[in-house]
């Protein structure tokens, strides 16, 4: 079993079900020189080139994989489809009738309100329509978007508004928020793919008490069914059956968004949708949201214990090309999270990331406050070269689209030969043979501003199923790197 040791104040270690290795799926690579991507781009990819062989495996491998995951996520959903279905008659970046981008695979998912209902009670069917908007939102008509506060905080968990901290610490368990330099929070949004979704049905973990019974079940000597499941990798019989876009494991993926004002943003800049705005209270407006960042999280076959994660952000998060357009009116365009080089102080700020003081997280299901003043960040760890040199090529593929402002932060993935750091901080000095990462550092500015100096595994490390405790013993055997495990509600006495 892999552990994944911190030079920090804690053990991590893995516990994900060994598994077959099966040979990955054909993945038709991009050329470099082509113009656009290919027409069966909406194609999720099953796994990276050499999926679990690192002797085979480059970086490359794991960005191609990356960019190839964002491009068929955000690809126009088909209307009147499965969800999560794409449309295979349009291309990336394709727009409406009324001249407005089309909804995206992605956002077609289960959100963790649909899958984790009261008591415990069956979360339904995956094309089950998504619920009706808040009673308390006065006005929103059914099927609108609701960026809004959570009904409640799981320990690490993001709400729509605070960022995630660490869940064993009592400083760090919730962060406070994010606001952007026209003085508005970034929103945030959690969804899973069809996979993990019958994933949660099939084992009834959205339950609570069904965690806690398979747990304790697979501690028992003699051990007992059912026993615990981790989540899927894409050969798992519930999956099988599974039309072929949605039988790629398990995909959950974490959006943040900000408010655009077409006045002062360049709107045609963002991925951007109409969405209501909850600020507590009953106070619901109708706004204009840009997507400003996304983390795809990926289980593969070959993934091994420590999942695959990738984040992408907006090209104006922290830093602004000099070329960029001006602003409509006819300033120049600087960050949406920082004042860029003319503000005071200018970044980049270090040792934290940011400027100033956190701010607070806010209480679940309070009114949230009106922001009185920006946060200023900028990004501690330099996206490297290699990153670059593959964003360059697929937003030169997606130069048509708005996609081209996005880009690739980073990736983390079990080491391979080439990765940035050579000698990582995470890694099992017990076993053989010993299971390293690529790197140490992974943030997402518009995500984790506030704690950059770690990354995406070492937090998900303490997202264990009810019943099991983060120990040595406990981590080994059911560590699974979802937090969505703790969105289960018990039933109903």
């Amino acid at each position: 079993m892999r552990v994944i040791k911190s030079a920090f104040l804690f053990v991590v270690t893995v516990g994900l079900a060994a598994a077959v290795l099966m040979p990955p799926r054909t993945i038709q690579r991009v050329s470099a020189e082509a113009a656009a991507p290919p027409a069966s781009s909406y194609e999720i990819p099953f796994a990276p080139n050499n999926d679990g062989i690192p002797a085979q495996q480059s970086m490359n491998d794991f960005y191609e994989f990356a960019w190839q995951s964002f491009v068929a996520l955000n690809w126009p959903a088909l209307e009147g489809g499965d969800r999560g279905q794409p449309d295979t008659t349009k291309m990336i970046g394709a727009k409406g009738p009324d001249g407005q981008l089309l909804p995206v695979v992605w956002s077609s998912y289960k959100l963790p309100t649909e899958v984790f209902l009261p008591n415990a009670a069956n979360p339904g069917n995956w094309n089950d329509p998504p619920p009706p908007p808040p009673t308390d939102c006065k006005n929103v008509p059914s099927g609108a978007k609701v960026l809004r506060m959570a009904a409640k905080d799981q320990p690490g968990v993001m709400s729509d508004v605070n960022q995630a901290g660490f869940p064993q610490s009592t400083k760090l368990k919730i962060r406070g928020p994010v606001v952007d330099q026209m003085v508005h929070y970034l929103r945030y949004e959690i969804r899973l793919n069809r996979s993990e979704f019958e994933y949660f049905k099939t084992t009834q973990y959205y339950n609570r008490a069904a965690q806690i019974t398979a747990v304790q079940n697979t501690k028992a000597v003699p051990q007992k069914q059912p026993i615990y499941q981790f989540p899927p990798k894409g050969k798992e019989p519930y999956v099988q059956p599974l039309p072929p876009y949605a039988q790629q494991g398990t995909i959950e993926l974490k959006a943040a968004w900000r408010i655009l004002d077409p006045s002062k943003d360049l709107v045609d800049r963002y991925y951007h949708i109409q969405a209501y705005i909850d600020n507590g209270g009953g106070d619901c407006t109708l706004q204009t949201v840009g997507l400003v960042g996304l983390h795809i999280l990926r289980l593969t076959p070959g993934s091994g214990a420590t999942w695959l994660w990738a984040t992408f952000e907006q090209v104006d998060n922290v830093e602004v090309d000099p070329s960029a357009p001006k602003r409509p009116d006819g300033s120049r365009l600087t960050p949406s999270l920082n004042p860029g080089p003319s503000g005071t102080p200018k970044p980049p700020y270090f040792p934290g990331g940011y400027y100033g003081n956190e701010p607070k997280a806010i209480p679940p299901g309070s009114t949230i406050p009106k922001p009185t003043a920006p946060n200023n960040i900028s990004r501690l760890t330099k996206m490297t070269a290699d990153v670059q040199t593959v964003n360059q090529k697929y937003q030169a593929m997606l130069s048509s689209t708005v996609w081209k402002n996005y880009e690739l932060v980073g990736h983390l993935n079990p080491y391979v030969k080439g990765s940035t750091t050579p000698q990582p901080k995470y890694f099992v000095p017990a076993t053989s043979p010993i299971a390293y990462i690529n790197s140490r550092d992974l943030a997402n500015t518009s995500m984790e501003a506030y704690v950059q100096s770690t990354n995406c595994i070492i937090c998900h490390a303490y997202a264990l199923p009810f019943g099991a405790f983060f120990n040595a013993r406990d981590t080994t055997k059911f560590q699974s790197f979802t937090f969505l495990l703790k969105y289960a509600n018990a039933p109903a006495k």
